[in-house]
């Protein structure tokens, strides 16, 4: 490939046209049903010479879109197969690769590879489960915030995919990069994905309560001018956190620090005003009897 790779403008015409496609096609058929121990050797900067080597050949039989296509979807394969390996580095050229597929899908750079396409390709290809499966890794899911997060916008998380990235915070091992992957991916406040993690957040056990959990829900003041009521709702979880006797100081402090963040952006009138007032009773009633205000 080395070789063919830089004479390729040497090619006479009709030999490329009818010797190259029959040579993609056994590079192609070489890396889909290579046995994982061959995938293993080959090392990230080699495939990136054997992509460009076949990109040049290329242009000597298809015309340009067609040759985009091939190289996209060889890509896509490629990085699907690696990230299926089970070595672990291999794993995560794989996920490195897929992950620059999405960004130039998401930004249009993809010149024959859509949203869609993708999204459908991943799903039939089940790579969510490589992230959640018996295969996780705390270093492939601290990698998966580009890919989750299109799964996310694509709708393909499920409950049960859900259920699954919850489950693993039991496990210290990927506690915090679930955490960290969740708040990267910065769910919208009014989407079932928020809502159910908020649920479960409000949930755990005080102990086991730390700081990026709070900052999961912490993230949804980014929303604060579209949808107060709704940030509100879920403020009200970290300063249940903040004021309730149960959990440790350290948490306390840092969900009241994060309660008043969620609120800095929202009018004073009527939003702050009326935690105010709220506030201002709960005090009150702790040392005189109830009255209103």
């Amino acid at each position: 490939m080395d070789i063919l790779g830089t004479m390729w403008r040497n090619l006479h015409r009709q030999f490329a046209v009818g010797y190259i496609p029959e040579l993609q096609e056994a590079i192609i058929n070489y890396f889909e049903n290579a046995p994982d121990s061959e995938v293993r050797k080959i090392q990230r900067d080699r495939l990136d010479k054997i992509i460009k080597n076949l990109c040049n050949l290329l242009k000597r039989a298809y015309p340009i879109k067609e040759r985009h296509r091939i190289i996209e979807h060889f890509s896509l394969s490629i990085s699907t197969i690696m990230f299926k390996s089970n070595y672990l580095q291999v794993r995560i050229d794989g996920l490195k690769i897929l992950n620059f597929i999405i960004k130039d899908v998401e930004k249009s750079l993809s010149h024959t590879i859509t949203a869609n396409d993708l999204a459908e390709w991943l799903k039939k290809q089940e790579i969510l489960e490589e992230v959640l499966g018996p295969k996780k890794h705390p270093q492939i899911l601290q990698r998966s915030n580009y890919l989750i997060s299109f799964l996310y916008d694509q709708h393909l998380l499920d409950e049960k995919a859900l259920e699954k990235m919850w489950l693993l915070t039991s496990d210290e091992s990927f506690q915090q990069e679930v955490f960290k992957v969740l708040q990267e991916i910065s769910f919208a406040p009014d989407s079932s994905e928020f809502a159910f993690f908020a649920q479960k957040i409000s949930e755990m056990n005080p102990l086991a309560l730390n700081e990026k959990a709070l900052n999961v829900i912490c993230e949804g003041r980014k929303m604060a001018e579209k949808l107060p009521e709704l940030l509100l709702k879920y403020a009200d979880i970290l300063a249940k956190i903040a004021f309730e006797d149960n959990y440790p100081i350290a948490i306390s402090e840092k969900a009241l620090n994060k309660y008043i963040t969620m609120l800095t952006d929202l009018p004073f009138d009527p939003f702050k005003c009326d935690v105010l007032k709220k506030c201002i009773c709960e005090m009150l009633e702790k040392v005189l009897v109830p009255i209103k205000i």
